[in-house]
């Protein structure tokens, strides 16, 4: 069964609450998951328009997407794929992009080409020192 794991993206932090009247630290979250080699060519374009369709839908505030695969040290069937979405920061919780992102799975179909679980990460940019 094709499940999602989400290690801690339901609530987000926004950062220090002094840091309100600057704007708030972009937000990333990371989705990885293993594929079969054969299906990859076919599940390619359809994560590629869920992310063009993300990045299209202003209330997801999605900045930009990228896909990325593993590199293997080793042949073998199954490959790591990871997706990866800068987000605008949100006082909503949980983060929109997360509603979004889990109609446009389904709707693309994606979750019949995943071998596993889906890990769903969010990780906040770190503010730099002035």
């Amino acid at each position: 069964m094709n499940t999602l794991v989400n290690t801690g993206a339901d609530h987000v932090a926004n950062g220090p609450a002094d840091a309100a009247a600057d704007a708030p630290p972009a937000l990333a979250f990371y989705l990885y998951y293993k594929v079969m080699s054969e299906q990859a060519p076919l599940l390619v374009p359809r994560v590629r328009q869920m992310q063009e369709n993300l990045r299209r839908c202003a209330d997801a505030g999605v900045l930009a997407s990228s896909l990325h695969q593993r590199l293997e040290a080793t042949s073998t069937p199954l490959q790591t794929w990871m997706e990866i979405y800068r987000c605008q920061p949100s006082a909503q919780q949980p983060h929109p992009f997360l509603h979004h992102l889990q109609q446009a799975t389904l709707e693309a179909d994606i979750l019949a080409f995943i071998q596993g679980e889906r890990h769903l990460e969010c990780f906040m940019e770190l503010e730099s020192c002035a």
